[in-house]
């Protein structure tokens, strides 16, 4: 069943567990499902085994993975080498 974000209720109660919360598009995000009641956990991509190992033991369940941290690169993509990817 698919709800609507707009609605009130689509997302209260639900464990979300979300990365790069801290500016830009995790924020946003972030701050939408706060005032939507979901149960947000957030974390640090760098751990997220153990955040999501985490946010289950606290929740009892895991609705919603939103992996919102993103790398900066101030290179040109098509002549990266695969090496520099992260």
């Amino acid at each position: 069943m698919v709800q609507a974000i707009h609605d009130d209720d689509a997302l209260a109660g639900k464990a979300v567990f979300i990365t790069g919360a801290a500016s830009g598009l995790g924020a946003a995000l972030s701050e939408v499902l706060a005032r939507s009641s979901a149960d947000i956990v957030v974390g640090d991509p760098d751990i997220a085994e153990r955040a999501i190992t985490d946010t289950i033991a606290h929740s009892g369940r895991l609705d919603l993975l939103m992996p919102e941290g993103s790398v900066v690169a101030e290179i040109t993509v098509l002549p990266m080498q695969e090496s520099s990817w992260p």
